[in-house]
């Protein structure tokens, strides 16, 4: 007799979509579905829950803002009990710090998967202090923890104690991802790109983390020195008027399509030439590895986890962060060498491909539930799809 599929409870800080949300997206579209049923549990509405609607996934919101709120600790509790969760999947500390109690009281097993720590070096020290003494609290609670990146995994392990925890890189559908998928020159007409340029696609939330303010003036400096170089910088979020009112003040706003918040971001990667994040933290940048399945070049800040894909001078170039003069520099580097960059490109796709495939993904993850319930899971290797 076949048995039912075990129900996976993935909890998600808010329903807007960012990195950790693209990831929960793709880890529930590919997980075994004679293996494992999945929920998803938002702290917000937004455009994620309309996706997980419209892949027939049954989704919860629990409306809170607040990290560690005991207000929601019923209502979750509540869904877990009747979802018949096998397994809770926290991803992120929000979703962790307001779901521990409910895994706790059901005696169900958490696993946390950090999409990048709480913490940074830009903080204040009281507020550092604060957030790594949660996250240090969270991985006690959680029975194994997920790192994206092995940098997450080595500065974790620097503060406190992770016994439990593996690595395992974000992945990516490279069917979807893939460059025959070629909307270059309906996507230039929509977004206003001038036809015969070389285009940088900037596809984020813009946030301070994320640097768009830098992006701009970059885009400004080599503006100047390449007539041909533009810009697309696509996204919502708290620093997108002033990104604009920036790019206004230092007269390259004409260089930049501002599209606003997309879902249709391999149509946009397929328009461009090259990929930019300006980033000051991160987990394992999905745009990053995303840009490089469409065979994109990627100037990016020289933070760990964006070393972890690019290798300066092979995939694009590693730049210091918050230096507008050397992001600059890089992206011309590409635009004005145009077959190099292509090169750069195609070799990006191949590393790509090989380490950061959904289904390879999708396959550890499964591993790590099959471990903390005593059932076996396959191990052979899933292959790429077809491109």
């Amino acid at each position: 007799m076949n048995q039912s599929p075990l129900t996976i409870a993935h909890l998600i800080r808010q329903g807007k979509i960012g990195g950790g949300e693209s990831h929960v997206l793709s880890l529930v579209s590919r997980l075994d579905p004679k293996k494992f049923r999945s929920i998803v549990i938002s702290f917000t509405d937004g455009p994620m829950i309309d996706a997980l609607n419209k892949m027939g996934i049954t989704n919860y919101v629990v409306p809170t803002t607040i990290p560690f709120n005991p207000l929601v600790k019923n209502k979750v509790t509540q869904i877990l009990s009747e979802e018949k969760a096998s397994v809770v999947h926290a991803h992120g500390t929000r979703a962790a710090s307001n779901v521990f109690r409910s895994a706790s009281e059901l005696n169900l097993p958490l696993v946390y998967t950090v999409h990048g720590w709480s913490f940074h070096p830009n903080q204040g020290k009281l507020l550092f202090t604060a957030r790594n003494t949660s996250e240090r609290f969270l991985i006690s609670k959680a029975d194994h923890t997920i790192c994206v990146s092995e940098a997450n995994l080595a500065e974790g392990s620097s503060y406190f104690p992770m016994q439990s925890a593996s690595v395992i890189h974000n992945g990516v559908d490279f069917t979807r991802f893939n460059p025959e998928n070629n909307m270059r020159d309906s996507i230039r007409k929509e977004c206003g790109i001038p036809t015969d340029s070389f285009c940088v696609a900037y596809i984020v939330r813009m946030t301070v983390q994320k640097d768009p303010l830098n992006m701009v003036r970059a885009a400004a400096i080599a503006a100047e020195k390449d007539a041909n170089i533009h810009f697309l910088m696509a996204g919502d979020g708290p620093l997108l008027e002033a990104a604009k009112q920036l790019a206004q003040e230092l007269n390259v706003y004409h260089r930049i399509s501002f599209p606003g918040f997309r879902t249709d971001v391999p149509e946009l990667l397929s328009a461009c030439d090259a990929y930019a994040l300006s980033s000051l933290w991160e987990g394992l940048p999905i745009g990053i590895i995303e840009a490089m399945g469409m065979e994109k070049p990627c100037v990016v800040s020289d933070i760990a986890a964006n070393a972890e894909l690019i290798e300066d001078g092979k995939h694009g170039y590693l730049v210091p962060m918050q230096n507008a003069e050397a992001l600059a520099k890089g992206l011309l580097k590409l635009s004005l060498n145009p077959e190099q960059s292509k090169a750069m490109g195609k070799t990006a796709s191949v590393k790509a491909l090989k380490m950061f495939d959904l289904g390879l993904m999708a396959q550890k993850v499964e591993k790590v539930y099959g471990n903390l319930l005593g059932i076996p899971v396959s191990s052979d290797p899933v292959p790429n799809e077809p491109r």
